[in-house]
């Protein structure tokens, strides 16, 4: 049996984030070709902004490890395979955007070539 248990801390209410603008925050984000700099700079002042950084931070997370895998096999994706493997994944997403899903699709091979410029050049410092 499951105990009930009583928490003296405030029931917080759930988020009613504005999904237009949610969108849009990430949309802007995904349209830089230097994304890692975009998000470094990136003022999450507001709840849809935090909720759009976090978008971005999945997809950048979901890149860095395809750059890795790509790498440990000796892969270097062609922009034709990155667009449709990531245009596979956002598909499975519950909510969709258009103008989100066409800019993270037209863009991921341009995140994709710098998340491996990166990952080279931290190889190379580590070298030296």
């Amino acid at each position: 049996m499951s105990e009930n248990t009583v928490s003296s801390e405030p029931v917080k209410e759930p988020l009613n984030p504005d999904r237009n603008a949610v969108a849009r925050e990430a949309r802007a984000l995904l349209e830089q070709e230097n994304i890692n700099a975009a998000v470094r700079d990136f003022k999450a002042d507001s709840e849809e902004k935090k909720l759009a950084l976090e978008f971005i931070n999945g997809h950048m997370q979901f890149m860095r490890e395809t750059v890795e895998n790509d790498r440990k096999n000796g892969l270097l994706r062609k922009d034709l395979e990155i667009r449709d493997l990531v245009s596979h994944i956002n598909m499975m997403l519950k909510h969709r955007d258009e103008g989100l899903f066409f800019t993270l699709v037209k863009m991921s091979p341009v995140h994709y070539k710098a998340v491996n410029k990166d990952l080279v050049q931290v190889a190379n410092k580590k070298e030296e």
